[in-house]
């Protein structure tokens, strides 16, 4: 899935909830740059082999919120994955996810764990 969506500038919203994920390794760059995307339905994404999360929303300016609850980031290391997220206001993880997000970038958003 690597940079499936990269690029799509003019996308807006995207329900991939019926995305088969689970035996994906690679979902780097995937909405990279994808400057005017708003929702992501990522709901039912299983991401327990995914390695590989740099920059998966980098760029990706108008999305307000990410539900990243279904995501196994435990062991992960997602360098930049939400690098200039300009209006970004909150992404939701599972209460229990002990990996890193880095978030180089240049606000400050709530993360909440559930």
């Amino acid at each position: 899935m690597r940079q499936m969506f990269s690029g799509c500038k003019n996308l807006e919203n995207i329900d991939i909830s019926s995305f088969e994920a689970k035996n994906v390794i690679d979902m780097n760059s995937m909405f990279y740059l994808c400057t005017n995307i708003i929702n992501i339905d990522l709901s039912s994404f299983d991401t327990k082999k995914v390695k590989d999360m740099k920059y998966m929303f980098s760029n990706c300016w108008s999305v307000l919120s990410l539900n990243l609850s279904s995501f196994d980031i435990n062991f992960l290391s997602a360098f930049d994955m939400l690098y200039d997220c300009f209006h970004l206001e909150k992404v939701i993880i599972k209460k229990e996810s002990s990996g890193i997000i880095s978030v180089q970038s240049n606000h400050i958003f709530e993360i909440i764990k559930v």
